[in-house]
């Protein structure tokens, strides 16, 4: 199981997509952080591998606050390490802080910005074959 923090629709699709690439993975994705920190721990024990964005904006203005990735990783500060994490934001300067929690934490963590596209099979897929 791989666990997806974004607010893209564009994003899921994509990752969606590259996921379909690899033997017998499924995906539980998430567009808010509050929604994922009241549901994440009943996934975390059949977790492969998360990836996390940082910024994430409401999907429509009657939508509860997003929250930020920076919020997950704190969460999953306070969890055993379990996976290998992916933050794949395109904000570096709070990537790092993420970055940060998680690694003090004792989790395996991957930098690896968002650019366009085409990055899902370019770059984050196999950096997910690696980390599996």
């Amino acid at each position: 199981m791989i666990l997806i923090l974004d607010d893209e629709q564009s994003r899921i699709n994509g990752f969606k997509s590259a996921i379909k690439q690899l033997p017998n993975k499924q995906m539980k994705s998430w567009s808010n952080a509050p929604a994922m920190i009241s549901e994440v721990k009943s996934f975390l024990p059949k977790a492969k591998l998360i990836s996390l964005d940082h910024d994430l904006y409401k999907l429509q203005a009657s939508d509860p606050e997003s929250g930020t990735g920076r919020d997950i990783a704190e969460y999953l500060a306070n969890h055993k390490a379990i996976c290998p994490i992916i933050i794949h934001s395109t904000n570096i300067d709070a990537s790092w802080g993420m970055y940060n929690v998680l690694v003090f934490s004792g989790w395996k963590v991957t930098m690896l910005h968002y650019t366009d596209k085409e990055w899902f099979n370019l770059k984050w897929l196999p950096v997910v074959k690696i980390l599996l």
